[in-house]
């Protein structure tokens, strides 16, 4: 079994990952933010973009967004 490995974008997103010869793949990503990293007055932000997540967006309805992760056997879920 491969080891992970880690990769930073230009814009800062930091990926780890683990090379696999698999068919089947899992992608997931968390945000380094919640209550814990809000200051004062932000209460609540990042349940809230949590939430927005499942809102769509200007090109696609959220239910066009659900059903196209279906269609492929993908789940989309989020937790804060």
């Amino acid at each position: 079994m491969e080891e992970f490995q880690t990769h930073t974008l230009p814009n800062g997103l930091r990926l780890i990952y683990r090379p696999t010869q698999s068919a089947v793949s899992y992608c997931g990503f968390t945000v380094n933010a919640g209550t814990r990293d809000e200051d004062e007055g932000y209460s609540g932000l990042a349940h809230f973009v949590e939430h927005t997540i499942f809102k769509g967006t200007t090109h696609r309805r959220a239910s066009h967004i659900l059903n196209r992760m279906e269609v492929v056997g993908g789940e989309l879920n989020a937790y804060t």
